[in-house]
């Protein structure tokens, strides 16, 4: 059994057997909106939660089955008075890896890596569909996240470049060629992958946490700034 409760903190992939310790540590302000309840023959392996608006909060149970040893993917969705939908699982033979999601309007995109690439799933809200794509020869390195979009990058190539991926759902990807022209641009594509140097933050972030790493990337107006 999972205890969903509403969320403030976006961005948050645990294993279940921290699910219940983390929102204890925020009983006081959350409240229990309903509870999830795991077939026997299935054993709960991860959750993806996050706030879709002010008023709606989404989780993507992972369960393993115990039998078939397939994985199950099932979107749920809450809002305050509890369950408003549910949706169709996706079933794969390995452990789903999610690395981010982001929310367009009325469609919820998660990022999940798989092997030797990405595959990228939105779950129509609205209209209660899902479309994915699987994107092969994209490892993914960093992962930059806004509020309605995604940047992924690749590892560094000997050649000096690095591949830049703008995921805004499944059906809108963009692919751009970052390729190092001097020295200065060649340490910077070597580090830009490098959690020790590098950093992708907002302005409000960057505001009231601020950040020494040598690297401090901001996305504005259809533009990168590092």
């Amino acid at each position: 059994m999972v205890t969903i409760k509403t969320l403030k903190k976006t961005n948050i992939l645990f294993l279940f057997s921290l699910f219940a310790m983390l929102f204890s540590n925020f009983s006081s302000a959350q409240k229990i909106v309903e509870r999830i309840i795991i077939p026997k023959n299935e054993k709960n392996i991860s959750n993806l939660s996050g706030a879709i608006d002010s008023t709606k909060s989404f989780h993507l149970i992972i369960n393993k089955d115990l039998k078939s040893k397939m994985y199950r993917s099932t979107l749920h969705v809450f809002d305050k008075k509890g369950q408003i939908s549910k949706f169709p699982s996706i079933v794969t033979k390995k452990s789903p890896n999610y690395l981010t999601f982001h929310i367009n309007n009325t469609v919820l995109t998660t990022i999940n890596e798989i092997e030797k690439g990405i595959k990228i799933t939105d779950y129509d809200l609205l209209n209660k569909t899902i479309d994915s794509i699987s994107i092969k020869r994209t490892v993914p390195k960093s992962v930059l996240s806004q509020n309605n979009v995604t940047f992924i990058t690749s590892k560094y190539f000997l050649n000096d470049f690095i591949l830049l991926l703008k995921i805004t759902s499944s059906k809108k990807i963009s692919k751009m060629v970052v390729k190092a022209n001097n020295k200065m641009e060649t340490t910077f594509l070597k580090n830009i992958n490098d959690r020790e140097k590098a950093e992708f933050i907002n302005d409000k972030q960057f505001i009231n946490f601020g950040s020494i790493k040598m690297y401090k990337g901001f996305y504005k107006d259809d533009t990168i700034i590092y």
